[in-house]
């Protein structure tokens, strides 16, 4: 506030001010520490892998599982830091001035991202169906901040859905429900075999891994636990809100609802170039 009004309120006036300054604060002292720490982190382990790889030809054939266990460990180590520094990034909060280039024709980069996972999809023995392109609406996110939700999300779908399960991708525009600003939803439906019910509501919490139920069995998440989170920073950073719920008949879906950009923005041409352009 600006020190007018009664002066009964101005003291706990001050006062809140004062503890928001300070969570807010905090906050970003903690998000610093994750990040610095997974830097310093990342020499060490760059180092420890590069020793591993030269001591492989000198491991006895009775070492070769420990060795093989210790790789894998060292591999998981690099792909958790991977993943503290993208969630770090990701709860940066973006540039809300008129300058900042954060919009995107969402159905573009969606239907880009559905093109590069659909050699993973076809390995897997899963489908992807893409949206219809439309350039016509953009939405309020910078196509880099965009692709990443969306290789979260097709790739969970690779790995967990199991063969025969296919996955669509919609884009749809809309007057809500953000408030005061119409909107856009891209969402990733499968019909794979979902997750339990009980754990849907813990799926974006840090290093939370899920069990999906493929061919009759659980199939419990190789993953650091921090994709749906990373998703869910990066989609709140940006002024929208991630769900996800049970797809009616069996499976998964996840909505990204985003506020929609202003509408004086010129249209892309549609070829390669300016296909992977938004989103390099």
């Amino acid at each position: 506030m600006d020190g007018t009004g009664p002066p009964e309120l101005r003291a706990p006036s001050r006062s809140f001010s004062t503890m928001a300054s300070a969570v807010e604060h905090s906050a970003e002292a903690q998000r610093r520490l994750i990040a610095d720490t997974a830097h310093q982190l990342r020499n060490p382990l760059a180092a420890l892998q590069l020793r591993l790889d030269t001591l492989e030809p000198l491991i006895p054939p009775r070492g070769r599982t420990g060795y093989g266990r210790t790789l894998s460990e060292s591999l998981r180590l690099q792909h958790l830091l991977r993943d503290l520094l993208a969630l770090s990034s990701a709860e940066v909060p973006r540039d809300s001035s008129p300058g900042a280039e954060r919009r995107c024709p969402p159905s573009l980069v969606a239907a880009d991202r559905v093109d590069f996972w659909s050699d993973m999809a076809g390995r897997a023995g899963v489908g992807l169906v893409g949206p219809d392109v439309d350039t016509r609406s953009w939405a309020a996110i910078s196509g880099e901040d965009l692709q990443q939700p969306m290789d979260v999300l097709l790739g969970n779908f690779c790995r967990y859905a199991g063969p025969g399960a296919t996955a669509t991708v919609r884009v749809r525009h809309h007057d809500g429900p953000l408030p005061h600003r119409p909107g856009v939803t891209v969402e990733v439906a499968d019909d794979g075999p979902g997750v339990p019910a009980e754990d849907l509501a813990r799926l974006t919490d840090r290093f939370f891994r899920s069990t999906s139920r493929s061919a009759g069995h659980a199939v419990p998440s190789s993953g650091t636990g921090l994709g749906l989170a990373i998703v869910d920073a990066l989609v709140t950073a940006n002024g929208g809100r991630l769900s996800l719920a049970g797809t009616p008949g069996g499976g998964l879906t996840a909505r990204i609802v985003l506020p929609r950009a202003p509408e004086d923005v010129a249209e892309p041409s549609t070829g390669p170039t300016a296909h992977h352009g938004w989103i390099s």
